[in-house]
């Protein structure tokens, strides 16, 4: 489904103003609560916002090289690509619940035990920022043409569109993990 790119970089920054909201809200708990793992295969709110974190490094890295080596374009117009759309569908929530179970890459399972809060929320914040400028310098971009490598590598490339799809549909899936976290804890004490 063809859109603007005004009209999805309008979306996305409503949905990481929604998202720094609801991280702001996961600083105000404690320690405690931040690294609760109902079982030690499953994943804190920390390690959550820190895969997060590793995922927005992943992409920044392959994006902000593209969208410096792009030309200028009047396009604005913006059509996802197929398979970025099955899997920003299959990312996003749908009525509150994660769609399906994904086993992530081994290269990004967050290591959060020697890290600290304050570092993991600090870095979302500022990827959060960055996010929005890649967003700014790309409005003069055409996002159908500038394509970027994707996690598993260079064999799928998705536009530029799609790789700021995938990120907010990421995004949004982790946090939701989080909330699961928050209302799997015994005690439900949330400070």
């Amino acid at each position: 489904m063809k859109r603007t790119k005004t009209e999805v970089i309008t979306q996305i920054c409503r949905e990481v103003n929604q998202d720094d909201q609801q991280v702001k809200d996961f600083q105000q708990l404690s320690e405690d609560v931040l690294r609760y793992r109902s079982n030690p295969n499953q994943w804190s709110v920390l390690d959550c916002l820190e895969h997060i974190n590793m995922f927005y490094a992943d992409y920044f890295s392959r994006m902000e090289p593209a969208i410096r080596r792009a030309s200028p374009s009047d396009c604005t117009v913006y059509t996802p690509g197929f398979i970025a759309q099955k899997m920003v569908d299959g990312l996003r929530p749908q009525r509150n619940r994660r769609r399906m179970k994904i086993k992530t890459f081994a290269r990004m399972t967050p290591a959060t035990d020697d890290k600290s809060s304050t570092l993991i929320f600090s870095a979302y914040f500022q990827y959060h920022a960055q996010l929005k400028q890649l967003l700014e310098q790309s409005k003069a971009l055409n996002w159908n043409r500038v394509k970027v490598a994707s996690a598993i590598g260079s064999i799928l490339r998705f536009k530029l569109g799609d790789c700021f799809q995938l990120l907010t549909a990421h995004t949004e899936r982790h946090l939701l993990q989080c909330q699961e976290v928050l209302s799997a804890r015994p005690e439900k004490q949330h400070v």
